[in-house]
Formats: C-alpha cells, sequence, structure tokens
C-alpha cells in the first residue's frame, strides 16, 4: 500500500502531453502553426511593437522554427536593428546555434546590409 504523499510513476505515453517530449509540428492545432508563421514573419518584418507585446504575454524569447532560427536571427538577418535591439533587452539568447550551427553575428555579417553593422555592433556588446 501506498502513502498518501508517494507519487506513482507516470504511465503517459501521450507525446502530445509528455513534458519531455516536444509535440511534432504536425500534431499542433493550424491555429497554433499560423501564430507561430506570424511570429517569424513579424521578426522578419522588424515588426518590434507587435512582436514585443507577444513576448510580454509569454512567447519564448528564443522561439525557433523547424530550421532552429530563433526570432532574434531572424530580425538581424533581415536587418532589423530596432526588433534585434528589442529582443536582445529581452533576454533573447545570441548564442544560440541553428540547426545549420549558425549564430545571430555570423547571419548579420552574412547578409552585409547597413542595417546590419548596427546589429553587429549590438549583437557584440551581448556577446
Amino acid at each position: 500500500m501506498s502513502s498518501p504523499n508517494s507519487i506513482a510513476p507516470s504511465t503517459n505515453n501521450n507525446p502530445a502531453t509528455n513534458c519531455s517530449t516536444p509535440p511534432s509540428p504536425s500534431s499542433l492545432p493550424p491555429g497554433a502553426l499560423d501564430l507561430a508563421a506570424k511570429l517569424f514573419d513579424l521578426a522578419r518584418a522588424g515588426s518590434t511593437a507587435t512582436l514585443s507585446q507577444y513576448l510580454a504575454a509569454g512567447v519564448p524569447k528564443n522561439f525557433t522554427n523547424a530550421s532552429g532560427d530563433t526570432l532574434l536571427m531572424l530580425a538581424a538577418y533581415h536587418g532589423n536593428a530596432e526588433t534585434t535591439k528589442m529582443l536582445l533587452d529581452a533576454g533573447a539568447d545570441p548564442n544560440v546555434l541553428n540547426g545549420r550551427g549558425q549564430s545571430v553575428i555570423a547571419g548579420a555579417v552574412f547578409k552585409g546590409s547597413r542595417a546590419g553593422a548596427s546589429e553587429r555592433d549590438g549583437l557584440c556588446a551581448h556577446v
């Protein structure tokens, strides 16, 4: 007989509810996939104010897409200095590598835009 304070081992094998195994994108509802796509589009477009509201509402600051690109990577790569700064100030990690082993700073350097120079300076200050 178990005591009232004992915890039974989990028998939950459902990956959608098991905390150690993230759900696959195909198991997510269409609305969740649409929101994820919107968040990455906001980072690419430099929609700082809107993206900031989503972060304040609880979107993870190091949210990644299927390629492992973070919101910060996409903002920096697309030359959005204000969005890049906002994400860094919010605590996004500039040292995260994507699925190809690329860093945020590598993307900003590769792109080489004028705004990229501003981002590189900001990123270097955070690395």
